[in-house]
């Protein structure tokens, strides 16, 4: 099942989420399950949860980092970027933006707490590095 997710375009830090939510389905629908469909079921089921995963993929943009460079920090440069950044993210339809920053970065881990973003669960690449921070923030 998580390959097949995998395969209609479910990113695989996602993938076991989304093989939840087909058993979750199924259970639910027992009932309903013709006896010969159940492949055919579970297929068409983990078509409508990867759809939804994709448009919530799409709805969520990653704000990449940038190390400030010494004569800018400070001056309010990053809240005005970020700040830019959410009212095009807002523009555009977005409404989940993500973020990795690292442990041993107080002053950038300061800032996003200070603009509404907070602490979720690894992601993506970064769900066995030990040293980052994820976080989001809501639009």
């Amino acid at each position: 099942m998580w390959r097949s997710l995998v395969r209609l375009g479910v990113a695989r830090a996602d993938a076991e989420d989304a093989v939840q939510q087909v058993f979750l389905a199924a259970a639910r629908r027992l009932g309903d399950i013709e006896c010969g469909r159940e492949s055919a079921f579970l297929f068409s089921t983990a078509l409508r949860i990867s759809s939804r995963a994709r448009r919530a993929q799409q709805r969520r943009r990653e704000v990449l980092e940038e190390e400030p460079r010494e004569r800018v920090r400070g001056r309010g440069v990053a809240r005005a970027v970020l700040a830019a950044l959410e009212e095009e993210a807002r523009r555009l339809g977005v409404t989940r933006l993500v973020l990795e920053t690292g442990e041993r970065q107080p002053e950038a881990l300061a800032l996003y707490s200070r603009t509404g973003f907070r602490r979720i669960p690894p992601f993506g690449e970064y769900v066995d590095s030990p040293l980052s921070v994820c976080l989001e923030k809501l639009l």
